[in-house]
């Protein structure tokens, strides 16, 4: 109840902005990629999403700690300079 928010460092809007589906097309344009490559980009895209990522860390926090009230979630995008 001490915790207003959790916050972990991830770039969501990578997943779903376009930006790495995008990367991942031109990459297989100049190397043809296998069913495994295609298998492995199409899940990278879906379960890094918002939605996804974080109902992923939700049902850890729950093994971890039971059916408590969790805090709000929150994705940053930290630039390491």
């Amino acid at each position: 109840t001490d915790i207003d928010k959790i916050t972990i460092g991830w770039d969501c809007d990578l997943h779903e902005n376009g930006i790495l589906e995008n990367h991942f097309n031109n990459v297989n344009s100049i190397y043809p990629p296998t069913s495994y490559d295609k298998a492995y980009q199409k899940r990278r895209i879906s379960n890094f999403s918002t939605t996804s990522y974080k109902s992923s860390i939700i049902r850890q926090f729950r093994k971890m700690y039971g059916d408590i009230d969790l805090p709000d979630i929150v994705f940053i995008f930290i630039i390491y300079c």
